[in-house]
């Protein structure tokens, strides 16, 4: 009875010690902010600044040993404000020059319409447990690069974060519309000199979770969704401009031969819609990394991979 219950007290410390090794973070994110600049002569830029602690080796060889920056060097500036490590005792590690290294980007791998997107890799030196990874840089937009600032951002980072700061600086005259889900965080706005500031400042947020089926399309993931564009309308006339003119040759006749024999319109949509997921290749190059550009239909179908935005304007 009494080897009974060692071995029972046993195994509740082994549970322990799991739980507490699953449970316990990788990193904390110490400071996170993010801030969209609008300027009155339509450019933009975009600030990022993060302070992150690691706790685990996993976090300092794998997880966070790299940042990534996606720009197009056609119409925007990357700046690197600064980088460097902090390591446990103090002692500073500057990033070396060799440490940023320039790639085409994952999404626009198989993309040779977007091969001049760049994406600079950051690898973060000086990493040892207890080491705090600072990063602050810039991206310049050119004026009429980015139509307006259009932000959705999932609030939840991979480890908890003390204090997230998000911000959107425009011109006073510019009204930011914004839905904050899951999160009572109200903002702040601040006037003057012709400029108006919107800040939400969150606290002590957890880290996401790793849960199937948890999504922002099933509503429990928190984000926050801002723009400044005066309307839906004017967010898709943005888009739709773009949208390929009625009577193009090549895709009416590979519309009526997907089509033939079919009279009902779901039909028909379904139909071009199949061919559309089938025998043209998706990437994951978003909107902002685009530009808010679409290439014409016909260049998508002919060349037979597109973006998200792109392979809905086929349909």
């Amino acid at each position: 009875m009494i080897q009974n219950k060692h071995k029972l007290a046993f195994l509740l410390c082994l549970l322990l010690m799991a739980t507490t090794a699953f449970g316990a973070s990788e990193a904390e994110y110490k400071k996170l902010a993010k801030t969209w600049t609008l300027r009155a002569d339509g450019s933009q830029e975009f600030r990022y600044n993060m302070e992150l602690t690691l706790f685990t080796h996993t976090a300092m060889n794998g997880t966070y040993g790299e940042s990534f920056i996606v720009y197009n060097p056609q119409y925007q500036e990357l700046k690197i404000n600064s980088s460097y490590t902090r390591q446990k005792d103090g002692t500073i590690i500057k990033t070396p020059d060799n440490a940023f290294v320039e790639v085409l980007p994952r999404n626009a791998a198989d993309a040779p319409a977007y091969n001049h997107l760049k994406e600079m890799v950051v690898v973060h030196t000086g990493l040892e447990l207890g080491a705090t990874i600072y990063l602050d840089y810039t991206v310049t937009s050119r004026p009429g690069y980015l139509p307006e600032v259009d932000v959705f951002e999932e609030l939840l980072q991979t480890s908890p974060v003390k204090e997230y700061t998000l911000s959107i600086v425009t011109p006073e005259t510019k009204e930011v519309a914004f839905t904050l889900a899951n999160n009572n965080a109200k903002p702040s706005v601040k006037q003057g000199n012709g400029v108006r500031t919107t800040t939400w400042t969150l606290r002590n947020l957890p880290a996401s979770s790793r849960a199937p089926f948890v999504s922002v399309r099933n509503g429990d993931v928190p984000f926050l969704a801002a723009t400044t564009y005066a309307s839906e309308g004017e967010a898709l006339a943005t888009l739709s401009k773009q949208f390929n003119p009625a009577g193009d040759l090549q895709l009416t006749t590979l519309a009526e031969s997907l089509t033939e024999g079919k009279d009902k319109d779901e039909d028909k949509l379904q139909a071009i819609l199949e061919y559309t997921t089938n025998h043209v290749a998706s990437n994951k190059l978003t909107l902002d990394q685009t530009g808010y550009r679409l290439r014409p239909a016909d260049a998508v179908m002919s060349t037979a991979y597109g973006t998200e935005a792109e392979k809905a304007n086929q349909t």
